[in-house]
């Protein structure tokens, strides 16, 4: 006899023929949304043969029958039914077989009124009753385990996992056969919008790849938009705090901690449990276990984290965004300045991904709270995309956000939302008539991450609000006590059309490009001079003076004590630890067509035909040039990579 994991079908269902509309249309898909196989007679039952014999082949077949309870059907097939059923090899009911479903009350024949039954008579109940037919049925979830590549323990946790979900009959993807190209980024994108399920394996490794991050908010948004795709974090022997990145989607969730092989077995009674219930992991109290690295050398980290802001002691708080590792540039003192000013200032800083926007915005900030000045720090790219459907649920947001962070009353915010004005007025006058005058101190309102407002529907408006408060500084003494910090990586003709309208023209504008031969010199002491001077010239060129990648060559060299051309010739193969930084490049060209003909484009020709495309992928740190008919990838480093990527 086959084992239940092993039949082809994990349900066949029996019902009357007056009841097909109600199971075609609500049962099925509500089943194989939970990845069960269902036997179909319309598809699987064989042409000229006898109902009785396909349907006794499909209940041998399947790991479950389901029987719909109503009077119709105990009319119609009650009786055959009962016959079949004396044959089965489990009279007692032990291995749960046959499931009763109550759809209408009736009076089922004896062996089957024996046995507990899904009531779904009661409409108001039948989620309720779904979920416990869905346990019952054990269904077939399909499962995405994100985790880093190449690591020592991560890559043999997950195989373990696969193995062990598989076993218990659900699906498992994980990322190991495809070639990586294109085809392997949709592949990413497909099942992860198809699982229900994400198992993230957090490690100290993981913690820090942009694949798993970009991976992990993916899911985060998939699940808030369909409730597909639910995260299931394990700390694999890791319990320091989440880095910045992965904090907003996963620093709410309770999750599973991993230490050791004996921790296998309970590790995946507790994922399956959380999967058989639908719901989250159990309870789990988090602390950190470690204490920070006094090691010499700290890996350089993909994003800034201006959490620290939050510890500093008001005046005159040790600044802990001081760092060796970090290269002032002339932006650094330009933001001082404005920063330090009596009257507000409007400063926006533009430069691509990964040039160290964000670094340089704390430390700027960090510094004004040390000259008593108060700080508003909003990172409007892990925003909630609910909070992004309208002007007024945004702003609203966004007021009460300033009034939190600044140890106000949030009351005030609703009782400022009373009446007809419109939000934007709402806010100003908040402003006025609270904030400011309650405060009585410079306010530094720091907004990063601002393109995440390009296909908001208010961006002009709320731009417009911006450039609003500006000027209102020339009107009422009030404005003054205002800094508008503002972070973008996009040309700032495309976030407002209006140019007399835009708070990105006003002010001042610090534009930060990537390192110079001086500043990589300058780095390269800084971890004692892993990289020849003769080697210089090289290093810039294929790596473009890319501050994170001159950060994470120079401290791989030292680290694994690796001379640079042995390290370039790894990078070219996307080996080493680049190879999770290039991916999640190659990820997020997975939908786009037209970006990926204009990387080749300019490869071949060194020009980009549509001026819009030329400005998303230098926001994406992709190329660098001055306009779109002299432009290059932005590094060799990319231009070898991509060349038979896309």
């Amino acid at each position: 006899m086959a084992q239940p994991n092993t039949l082809p079908f994990d349900v066949f269902i029996s019902y009357a023929e007056v009841d097909r509309a109600w199971v075609t249309e609500t049962l099925l898909p509500a089943l194989a949304a939970s990845g069960l196989r269902i036997c179909q007679p319309e598809h699987d039952f064989e042409l000229g043969r006898p109902k009785l014999i396909n349907t006794e082949e499909a209940i041998d077949n399947s790991r479950h029958t389901l029987v719909v309870l109503t009077p119709a059907w105990l009319e119609s097939a009650g009786q055959e039914f009962e016959s079949l059923l004396v044959q089965t090899m489990d009279p007692a009911g032990r291995q749960r077989k046959l499931i009763p479903l109550l759809l209408e009350p009736c009076t089922p024949p004896p062996r089957i009124a024996a046995l507990t039954h899904a009531d779904f008579t009661d409409p108001t109940q039948r989620q309720a009753q779904l979920k416990r037919l869905l346990h019952a049925l054990g269904r077939r979830a399909r499962i995405f385990i994100s985790y880093k590549r190449n690591t020592q323990l991560d890559e043999p946790l997950a195989l373990r996992l696969q193995t062990a979900l598989e076993a218990a009959g659900h699906h498992i993807y994980i990322d190991q056969k495809i070639t990586v190209g294109v085809e392997w980024a949709q592949e990413i994108n497909r099942q992860i919008a198809a699982s229900d399920y994400l198992i993230v394996l957090l490690s100290a490794a993981s913690v820090e790849s942009e694949m798993v991050a970009a991976e992990v908010a993916y899911a985060h948004r998939h699940f808030q938009q369909t409730g597909k795709a639910r995260l299931l974090p394990v700390r694999v022997n890791f319990g320091d705090e989440l880095p910045y990145q992965l904090s907003p989607y996963l620093s709410t969730l309770q999750y599973v901690s991993w230490q050791t092989m004996n921790d296998d077995e309970p590790l995946v009674q507790k994922l399956l449990n959380a999967i058989r219930e639908l719901a989250d992991l159990p309870s789990t109290t988090t602390t950190s276990t470690r204490e920070p690295s006094d090691r010499s050398f700290t890996a350089p980290k993909p994003y800034a984290d201006p959490r620290f802001l939050e510890t500093l002691y008001e005046p005159g708080g040790a600044v802990r965004a001081r760092s060796d590792f970090y290269i002032e540039r002339d932006s650094d003192s330009l933001l001082r300045r404005e920063l330090a000013k009596v009257h507000g200032t409007t400063t926006t800083i533009r430069a691509p991904r990964q040039t160290g926007k964000s670094s340089l915005l704390v430390r700027g900030i960090a510094q004004a709270r040390q000259q008593r000045s108060k700080v508003v720090y909003l990172d409007l790219q892990p925003m909630d995309e609910r909070n992004l459907q309208n002007l007024e649920t945004f702003l609203h947001y966004f007021a009460t956000y300033i009034v939190t962070q600044l140890r106000l009353d949030p009351t005030e915010v609703d009782k400022a939302w009373r009446g007809a004005l419109g939000a934007p007025d709402k806010t100003t006058y908040l402003f006025e008539d609270y904030i400011l005058p309650t405060v009585n101190a410079p306010i530094v309102l720091a907004l990063d991450e601002v393109d995440r407002l390009l296909s908001a529907p208010f961006q002009d408006t709320f731009f417009g609000l911006l450039r609003y408060w500006h000027n209102s500084r020339a009107l009422n003494e009030l404005w003054e006590q205002l800094d508008l910090v503002l972070v973008i990586s996009t040309e700032p003709h495309l976030l407002i059309k209006d140019v007399t309208q835009s708070p990105f023209n006003v002010g001042q504008k610090i534009r930060l490009d990537d390192f110079d031969s001086g500043q990589v010199q300058e780095l390269n002491a800084h971890y004692r001079s892993p990289l020849a001077a003769n080697h210089v010239a090289d290093f810039l060129n294929f790596l473009g003076g890319h501050p994170f990648l001159t950060h994470k060559a120079l401290y791989t060299m030292v680290t694994e004590d690796v001379e640079w051309l042995t390290l370039k010739n790894a990078l070219v193969d996307g080996g080493h630890s680049f190879g999770d930084h290039l991916r999640r490049y190659l990820w997020h060209l997975r939908d786009e067509p037209t970006l990926r003909d204009a990387l080749r484009q300019i490869m071949r020709h060194g020009e980009c035909v549509d001026e819009s495309i030329f400005y998303r992928l230098l926001q994406a740190g992709l190329i660098k040039g001055s306009s779109r008919q002299s432009c290059t990838l932005r590094c060799g480093l990319y231009a070898d990579y991509f060349k038979d990527k896309l």
